[in-house]
């Protein structure tokens, strides 16, 4: 399974660890749900920062970030709503002090304003979780990371695909668009856009619904 579908591990450990944030946050008098979630996000974390060095992110160890933006943009989000739940654990606390900066300056040197997830390998998407991660330190650590939100929508905005509007899936690290709109991307971006590119997903959103 692994081989038919490279990140289905981290997706099935990530997004386990969203969905208990989330649910946290819409239950906030739930003092022992949320006792539960943060001890399984610690696991999460735990097993999700160990994927580095397993296929397919160990032969993104030369990328900044190391493994790839996919990954280490979704372990950064888990670590951004484990702090927002309650979690107290200080080495959670300095990793996503330090991989927010590393995300933020990568980011902010990026030309199209977009990381790479494979080498030599840019889809928009793969950015998203990063840059809500990055937003969310913003309102915890009162940085202002929110610039390299601002710089992936402008490039974004400014390079939709001609004939919808809609935002394109896949380029290159010189702006050459390799692949346009996807359902599939388009869905996975608009669920987490709003955070930092509201007005951007607002628009989005009802050229994906036309289309």
């Amino acid at each position: 399974m692994q081989k038919i579908f490279p990140e289905g591990r981290l997706f099935s450990h990530s997004f386990y660890g969203f969905s208990l944030v989330n649910m946290v946050l819409s239950k906030p008098g739930d003092s022992e749900f949320r006792k539960m979630a943060i001890g399984d996000i610690e696991k999460l974390l735990g097993v999700i920062e160990g994927m580095v060095d397993e296929e397919p992110f160990d032969r993104c160890k030369g990328l900044t970030p190391k493994g790839g933006v996919i990954l280490a943009g979704q372990v950064n989000l888990l670590r951004a709503g484990y702090l927002l739940i309650g979690g107290k654990k200080q080495d959670v606390v300095e990793h996503f002090h330090k991989d927010s900066r590393i995300l933020y300056d990568a980011f902010m040197k990026s030309s199209v304003g977009s990381l790479e997830s494979y080498p030599w390998f840019i889809w928009p998407v793969d950015n998203i979780c990063a840059l809500e991660s990055l937003r969310l330190h913003d309102g915890l650590f009162g940085t202002n990371y929110i610039e390299a939100g601002d710089k992936w929508t402008r490039w974004m905005s400014s390079n939709t695909d001609a004939e919808s509007g809609m935002m394109v899936a896949q380029i290159s690290a010189s702006g050459d668009v390799f692949d346009g709109p996807r359902g599939c991307a388009l869905s996975w971006s608009l669920a987490l856009m709003g955070g930092f590119a509201p007005d951007f997903a607002g628009s989005q959103y009802a050229l994906y619904r036309k289309n």
